[in-house]
């Protein structure tokens, strides 16, 4: 197995297991806890399984950005590329500046996510307000679309853009 293909492997690996625990959130666990009722079990069960989750979700990002730079140099995209704006007017450059932007606003999302939820519990508060639910149901749906497209784009890049 050549190092093109292990970093080709890792970073289908680590996208398969991200994408399949955000689904695995929004159809398996969210239904399970919603027929809870208690507003506040539900809101440390959604705790709990996110403070379980993190790590693994975390490391899986780590490995995809880890890997999408490897696999950068075995698409022969030098890092002075990136910085061409007329790079981004080729099939190749226009399929990965939308990549490295959706990755960007899966990054920030999961960021914007992080830092609202420790507020909140920093202040004492519990995960029962609207406007949190809100934000985590959002937050997870548009990581998940976005973490879709970036796949669809990635495998375009596999076949030249």
């Amino acid at each position: 197995m050549t190092v093109k293909f292990l970093m080709l492997y890792l970073h289908l690996v680590a996208a398969m297991f991200w994408i399949g625990e955000m689904l695995t959130l929004m159809l398996i666990l969210t239904p399970v806890v919603y027929r809870q009722g208690d507003t506040a079990k539900r809101a440390q069960l959604y705790h709990e399984v996110g403070m379980q989750s993190r790590p693994w979700m975390l490391g899986a990002l780590a490995l995809l950005v880890a890997t999408g730079v490897g696999n950068l140099y075995f698409l022969n995209v030098p890092w002075k590329t990136l910085f061409d704006l007329g790079f981004y007017r080729t099939p190749l450059g226009r399929t990965l500046g939308w990549k490295l932007l959706g990755v960007l606003g899966i990054l920030l999302l999961t960021v914007l996510h992080d830092v609202a939820m420790a507020r909140l519990r920093a202040r004492g508060g519990t995960v029962t307000r609207g406007s949190y639910r809100a934000l985590g149901r959002w937050v997870g749906r548009l990581n998940l679309l976005l973490g879709l497209l970036v796949s669809w784009l990635g495998l375009r890049l596999m076949f030249g853009g």
